[in-house]
């Protein structure tokens, strides 16, 4: 038998219309008990106007007609017609019951009740039609018999007029009664059956809504469901899913958060706190998707915090919020080493000219503090150490010049490789010129395996010095310095590009 499942109410009717033929069927088949119990009555001396060719026949054609209807039913199980034939099997029973005197009248009010199942008008009408006129048959046949019986009867034409008239009068009542029972069914399972698509299409919307929620759970290292109508928070990742119950002069903060506040860095404990305090989300949220902030655990390293609004009030004011948590410490050391690449001079892992300008648009947007100063740095003989050792031996001195640099410039500032040989630092303290010697001192100290010594010119340029100056204009000052020490370098030494170091 097909699965009893519907979609509408023209759904249900169909299924309905199954049901139905299959319990008609289930009544052929007890009424195949007809004729052997006429035959018992018979044997009993209890029928006596019936004979054994009646019992024979109805127990030969009942099973028969059981058979047909069942078969009929495996091709067309929904079918009305199929109904229909079983309920006009029913009043032939009937008619043939009347016919050998067999008092079994209230009977006639089956086929019409059956009929009410279909919540068919048109099916009702026509059983009710067809089982007043099986009635008036019965009558016709058996008026002789019962005229003769009663003195009250001149003829069979009276007795079957009085009974006609009292069968219109029972047809009237039956018809406007089922009528109207009929009508009620139908309005009530229409209306029930729209009840029921309405909580169905919730349903599949909660459902939906929870097949996203469970999503999330597997995404996320935590997810919490806020409901402020309710004030309870649920955890969608406990399995009991059990609701806890919410109150601002008792809860600044979820128990999640509570839990969660014991992982969470001191450093950034403060700002977790602020982010998580629910007394003022929903003012926060007002009119955003959702919000997030970004902390570190002890245990776990980065993590993103965020509240996402699922459903919001007219005037932008949330009341149904997802709180999660996600670890995206790999993302964020991924980041961090994509920026550091972006940002690094690959052979000195210094900064990088890129990053260069970036510090220096910044520090000319938030203005250059008293203290500040730049540095133009150039290695000496770089192009001699190339062109006579090999390359090799420029990257050793670019390497031991930016070493030098970044051990010098630590504690005051950053230290940028800008060109093959050029450098530049960009720092904050009062004696320069301390710096500039401590390069130098370190220059002097250092041998290579290739190139034995390394020299520098190094040129600055500070804000005290020029307090009226542009940042740009102290970088041409620091290179025209450098240039400058350079140009020494070369008299004094009487430097030949062409002499090996």
């Amino acid at each position: 038998m097909e699965k009893y499942r519907y979609e509408n109410y023209n759904d249900f009717m169909r299924l309905n219309r199954i049901r139905i033929n299959n319990y008609l069927n289930i009544i052929l088949w007890a009424s195949c008990i007809t004729g052997p119990m006429i035959a018992l009555g018979i044997r009993l001396g209890m029928f006596h106007e019936v004979n054994y060719v009646t019992s024979i026949g109805m127990t030969i054609g009942m099973p028969l007609l059981a058979v047909l209807h069942r078969v009929l039913i495996k091709r067309k199980p929904d079918s009305p017609y199929v109904g229909i034939l079983a309920l006009i099997v029913i009043q032939l029973v009937l008619t043939g019951s009347s016919n050998n005197h067999l008092g079994i009248n209230i009977c006639w009010f089956l086929a019409p009740i059956l009929a009410l199942m279909f919540c068919n008008r048109k099916i009702y009408i026509f059983t009710v039609c067809t089982n007043f006129c099986m009635m008036l048959l019965a009558t016709w046949l058996t008026a002789p018999y019962y005229a003769g019986l009663r003195t009250d009867y001149e003829s069979a034409l009276q007795y079957f007029v009085n009974h006609s008239g009292a069968y219109v009068i029972e047809l009237i009542i039956l018809f406007v009664a089922g009528y109207h029972l009929e009508n009620m069914l139908e309005r009530y399972f229409r209306d029930l059956i729209s009840q029921y698509e309405t909580v169905r299409e919730n349903e599949k919307k909660m459902h939906a809504q929870m097949d996203i929620l469970e999503s999330m759970a597997q995404i996320y290292d935590n997810v919490n469901l806020i409901d402020f109508d309710e004030m309870t928070e649920l955890s969608l990742c406990d399995e009991t899913l059990q609701k806890h119950s919410l109150d601002f002069s008792k809860h600044s903060h979820t128990r999640m958060n509570h839990r969660l506040k014991r992982l969470v860095n001191p450093d950034f404990m403060e700002d977790f706190q602020v982010f998580t305090n629910i007394t003022n989300l929903q003012k926060r949220l007002k009119n955003k998707k959702a919000i997030s902030k970004e902390f570190i655990s002890v245990e776990t390293g980065w993590f993103r915090a965020q509240y996402i609004s699922v459903k919001a009030e007219e005037n932008g004011v949330p009341h149904i919020v997802i709180f999660t948590t996600q670890n995206i410490d790999a993302d964020k050391r991924k980041e961090e080493y994509l920026i550091q690449v972006s940002t690094t001079d690959e052979l000195t892992k210094l900064y990088n000219r890129r990053l260069f300008e970036e510090d220096t648009k910044a520090l000319e947007k938030d203005g250059l503090r008293e203290d500040f100063v730049v540095f133009s740095i150039d290695i000496n003989g770089l192009k001699t150490a190339n062109d006579t050792l090999g390359h090799a031996a420029g990257d050793e001195l670019i390497t031991a010049a930016a070493d030098c640099l970044n051990k010098a410039v630590a504690d005051y500032g950053k230290a940028y490789r800008t060109g093959g040989d050029e450098f530049m630092l960009l720092a904050h303290m009062d004696h320069p010129e301390a710096l500039r010697e401590t390069i130098l001192d370190r220059a002097k100290e250092w041998s290579g395996q290739i190139v034995k010594t390394l020299s520098m010119s190094i040129g600055y340029a500070a804000v005290k010095e020029f307090p009226e100056k542009s940042l740009e204009e102290l970088k041409q000052l620091a290179d025209a310095r450098m240039y400058e020490v350079k140009n020494s370098y070369y008299e004094s030494t009487k430097h030949n590009p062409r002499r090996r170091l």
